[in-house]
């Protein structure tokens, strides 16, 4: 179905964010594949074109030139259509070249397991998964490209081939674009282990 929109000249130039673990890469690298569109990933961009500016020892990480990249984003794509970029520094992403912004969901705990695995830092596994409990870069997203083009999609006990679906879906109908459904406040403190997520 959503070829035949693709065919009647239907554009969209997606970005998809989320907290670091909750699976933008492979889902983002899916839904290219699945559309046609070309796959943009911010980190591996940042060290091609030298845009990083440092290394944080504490979180073993890059520091990226988030305002270098917003500019040679706004350069490279004003006249590309068909693209996804997949990043959590939505900052780094501006406003013009992106229709529609997909924020994917993952319980804390799931975050929590995949950092652990990746070996990150107690620290950057603490922080990642806060950012995910609080809502952040749901809030960040829509205060920076506004709620008409953000949704989001809780990618729990889901496969990719679901999630990659349900984006497919909310791309051709905006009624199944949703958000603010997810509330992890709520069910951690169900579970009993709110504080746990909080302070751990």
């Amino acid at each position: 179905m959503f070829r035949d929109s693709l065919a009647r000249g239907k554009v969209l130039r997606i970005l998809i964010t989320g907290t670091p673990g909750v699976g933008k890469t492979v889902i983002s690298k899916a839904l290219a594949e699945r559309l046609g569109y070309d796959y943009i990933n911010l980190a591996e961009l940042a060290t091609q074109r030298n845009l990083i500016e440092g290394y944080d020892e504490e979180r073993k990480s890059f520091i990226v030139n988030v305002n270098g990249l917003n500019k040679l984003l706004k350069e490279e794509l004003k006249s590309r259509d068909n693209f996804i970029i997949d990043t959590h520094l939505v900052e780094a992403v501006p406003l013009e070249v992106i229709d529609l912004v997909v924020v994917l969901r993952a319980h804390p705990k799931l975050i929590r397991e995949r950092l652990e695995k990746r070996n990150y830092p107690p620290i950057k596994v603490r922080e990642n998964v806060e950012v995910e409990v609080l809502d952040y870069l749901l809030i960040n997203s829509i205060s920076r490209f506004g709620e008409s083009r953000v949704f989001e999609v809780d990618t729990t006990g889901k496969s990719v081939e679901e999630v990659v679906s349900e984006i497919v879906e909310a791309m051709d109908n905006p009624k199944r674009r949703k958000k603010g459904f997810v509330n992890w406040i709520e069910q951690l403190e169900r579970e009993g282990v709110l504080e746990e997520y909080l302070s751990a």
